[in-house]
């Protein structure tokens, strides 16, 4: 029989150095039972030191002699899944992790037996995990916390890189999932954040990088151009240009009664009123992170339009035939400067006009029509005007159809005495003192 049927070890399994032995008392009941073929021994030990741990998917064989080393030599063993050694391990040279129980014999006619458990310890790949998640932030500010999740294994340190690649890394020695918005800090250049995970013996992993993308602050714009410029009243859309680092939009705003500036671009683009006239002020401000930006600006001087001019004299004037000089001046609203210009034909005539002050210095012999143009210099300019000057020749002597002398009978009657004159505008006719005390009289208009 079998001294192994009889006797069963359930021994309570310890993990490092573990030893078993049986009794003497036992030996000699089993002696007893086996008959006298059988020879009892010392006690039976089986020393058990766990293998090392192992990285998934590697094995570990049961059957390696640093296991069992101390034990009791020659002894045959066997090895099974359960504590009570029935279920019998199929191949004990390569397990995964778990508890395995050995059991090891005397070799007949020696009898005597041990078990013992052994723990196999396999460790998972190590997985670095996913971090939440990529941000945007404005140079200065905070981010909000990274947390990792789907890792396997212990997290050993945080890191932080410039780049990608986490050519230099920065250790931040924190062993948990979430890394804080404290321990993260004020930001002012963009940063990549990972974890790395080791379990048990396995190579550690690298979590997937998350980045956090640092916006600098938007700068401010430059002085529109063109700058302190000067237009006309009405006049057509203007455009003012700008640029600011790391400006996302531009905020455009203009002065003065129903001017309206349009764009939100690095282009604003006015629509002037009217009647608008004198300073506008054009400023903008750029949109970004830590903005609005401080306004830049600039002026526009808008004048109004010129008036058309006025002369002094007004529209016309009439003068006596004769050499000398007349001043025809006029004024204009809003002008730069008044030119005056004479006709042609009175310039063919031998007249001279001064262009700066319209004085017309008239020649002896001319007489006539002379036409004065002044034209007003301005915006929506020139405006011209113009004044005509009538030159009359001198009046002639008259001369009687009757001569200078005549004769009549005395008597009462009329006679008409008629008289020309040339260049006259008109003659009156008068009658001697004498002549009228004597009871005559005389009709001014006819003569």
């Amino acid at each position: 029989m079998n001294a192994n049927l009889l006797v069963r070890i359930n021994a309570v399994l310890n993990r490092i150095s573990r030893s078993y032995s049986q009794l003497p008392a036992l030996l000699f009941f089993l002696f007893m039972m086996i008959g006298s073929d059988a020879s009892a021994d010392d006690q039976v030990v089986i020393k058990i030191t766990d293998p090392a741990p192992v990285c998934f998917p590697q094995t570990v064989d049961l059957t390696s002699a640093a296991i069992i080393a101390g034990s009791t030599p020659g002894l045959v063993y066997s090895y099974y899944l359960d504590s009570n050694l029935t279920n019998v391990l199929a191949n004990p040279n390569a397990v995964g992790a778990g508890t395995y129980y050995i059991k090891g014999e005397r070799v007949p006619p020696s009898f005597g037996m041990a078990a013992a458990s052994i723990i196999v310890t396999v460790n998972p790949t190590s997985v670095g995990g996913t971090i939440a998640s990529n941000q945007t932030i404005c140079s200065g500010n905070s981010a909000s916390d990274l947390i990792l999740s789907g890792y396997t294994g212990n997290i050993i340190k945080w890191q932080k890189s410039s780049d990608i690649g986490f050519t230099s890394p920065t250790d931040i020695n924190v062993t948990s999932p979430t890394l804080s918005s404290a321990t993260i800090g004020i930001l002012n250049a963009s940063t990549y954040f990972r974890v790395l995970v080791k379990s048990g013996i396995c190579s550690s992993a690298n979590s997937s990088p998350v980045l956090i993308t640092v916006t600098p602050t938007v700068g401010t714009p430059a002085t529109p151009t063109p700058s302190a410029t000067t237009i006309c009243q009405g006049s057509t859309n203007t455009t003012y240009t700008t640029s600011a680092a790391n400006a996302t939009s531009y905020t455009w705003s203009v002065t003065g009664a129903r001017n309206i500036i349009s764009g939100t671009g690095t282009t604003g683009t006015i629509s002037w009123s009217a009647g608008f006239s004198g300073q506008a002020t054009i400023s903008v401000t750029a949109n970004g992170c830590n903005g609005p930006s401080a306004s830049a600006s600039t002026t526009v001087t808008v004048t109004p339009t010129v008036g058309t001019p006025v002369f002094a004299l007004g529209s016309a004037s009439t003068r006596c035939q004769g050499s000398g000089t007349v001043t025809y001046t006029a004024t204009s609203a809003n002008s730069t400067g008044i030119i005056y210009s004479l006709d042609a034909a009175s310039i063919a005539g031998g007249n001279s006009i001064v262009p700066a002050t319209g004085a017309v210095t008239y020649a002896a012999g001319w007489s006539g029509r002379s036409i004065i143009t002044a034209s007003a210099a301005g915006c929506n300019g020139p405006k011209t005007v113009i004044h005509t000057v009538t030159i009359n020749p001198p009046v002639g002597i008259p001369v009687f159809a009757l001569g200078l002398t005549s004769n009549r009978c005395q008597g009462s009657g009329t006679v008409t005495y008629t008289a020309t004159s040339a260049n006259s505008t008109g003659i009156i006719y008068s009658l001697d003192a004498a002549s009228i005390a004597g009871g005559n009289s005389i009709v001014p208009a006819t003569g």
